[in-house]
């Protein structure tokens, strides 16, 4: 997506949350907050922390691989009879429509380029060239749009080249840069060691296989392993970092945001049928869509990654993923203090009063939670006697 400058509206937001944080003596984060809002925001394929030897293999070009979501290879590409055993008069006319596709490449013009490609195919689809050249130019294609079709319309081109020809370099390469994309770096991997066989001298198929064993060594091997990744991140200050470790651990557990939305709006449609005020503060509403497997650790993730986003003063992310941990755990204290002082600091003072009061009912000798109803009880008093 297009990422435009921010506008007056969205400054005026950050100076507003520039003077909070610096009212509760926060100047760094502040100024973390205020810098965020002028930078584009992060792609959704983000997946692990940038560093200067994060670089997916696509010509040395930096990048971040897609997070680990579910994924399927796009179907097989049907191709007319004629040109699985084209004439000469045919391969000459493909030929000469790889030739125009490669010329349209270079001018970095892909769309164009890969209907050439796509004509030249459907002429003559014997030549492992052809595949592997149109599987650059929808991988680019993909750099450009974000479209996960794309990328994988790239990773069906390089496997077809391969069907064509066993040996070609170029395939394996393609291949390995479609699956590092994916996430896949172990599949990318073994691309890559396979296409140095046949070509040990390839300086492209060295540098991404180096690359790719640096991404696997960086990937972590479970949702704990992302977990810990992250408070490492977390007690060194590097906030957005853990966000980053926290998320990749949800998606090791395959949690998608979207599913609890749904959730969220059931049991909101069920409070309300039972008359009650507030939405997702009862603990004995749950959705029977949830599943009960990983729920505790999709909540302690989603509680640390509230935190965190909390130290970044993006306040209204932290309720939103305190709510959405409740969902999966309703007793889960961390996330219900976590949301309290997220709302104390919105000066939602009755939100943060009834969720302070729900932590010391189960766990009377919380000190953050005893304190922070002192705090909020004042304004609760005040707002009533108005």
């Amino acid at each position: 997506a297009r990422w435009c400058p921010p506008s007056p509206p969205s400054i005026a937001r950050g100076l507003i949350t520039v003077a909070r944080a610096r009212r509760r003596d926060r100047p760094r984060t502040a100024l973390r907050v205020l810098l965020l809002r002028a930078q584009p925001p992060r792609g959704t394929l983000l997946c692990l922390p940038a560093s200067p030897s994060r670089r997916v293999a696509s010509g040395g070009s930096a990048a971040a691989p897609m997070r680990a979501r579910a994924w399927t290879r796009s179907p097989p590409e049907v191709f007319p009879a004629s040109a699985l055993a084209p004439v000469a008069a045919a391969a000459d006319e493909a030929q000469t429509h790889k030739e125009a596709g490669n010329a349209l490449y270079v001018r970095k013009q892909w769309r164009d380029a890969v209907e050439r490609y796509d004509e030249s195919v459907r002429l003559d689809a014997t030549r492992a060239a052809v595949f592997t050249n149109r599987a650059a130019a929808l991988f680019a294609l993909f750099s450009q749009t974000g479209e996960t079709a794309e990328l994988l319309h790239a990773l069906r081109d390089a496997e077809r080249s391969l069907n064509i020809d066993p040996k070609w370099v170029k395939g394996h390469y393609r291949k390995g840069t479609c699956l590092a994309r994916l996430g896949d770096f172990r599949s990318a991997l073994a691309a890559f060691t396979e296409g140095q066989t046949f070509d040990p001298r390839n300086e492209q198929i060295a540098n991404a296989l180096r690359e790719c064993q640096t991404a696997l060594k960086e990937t972590p091997k479970d949702w704990e392993d992302a977990k810990t990744r992250g408070n490492e991140c977390y007690r060194d200050g590097k906030y957005e970092d853990a966000v980053v470790w926290y998320t990749r651990g949800l998606d090791l557990l395959n949690y998608d945001d979207d599913d609890d939305e749904e959730d969220r709006r059931w049991s909101e449609s069920e409070r309300a049928r039972s008359d009650v005020a507030e939405p997702l503060d009862d603990t004995s509403v749950s959705s029977p869509r949830k599943k009960k497997e990983n729920a505790s650790a999709t909540a302690t993730l989603l509680a640390n990654r509230a935190e965190a986003r909390r130290q970044m003063s993006d306040t209204q992310a932290c309720v939103a993923d305190c709510d959405r941990a409740l969902l999966h755990d309703p007793h889960h204290v961390k996330a219900r203090v976590r949301r309290a002082l997220a709302n104390e600091y919105l000066e939602r003072f009755e939100r943060a009063a009834d969720d302070f009061k729900t932590v010391l009912r189960t766990d009377s000798g919380n000190r953050v939670a005893r304190e922070g109803l002192r705090r909020v009880s004042a304004y609760v008093v005040q707002g009533d006697d108005c």
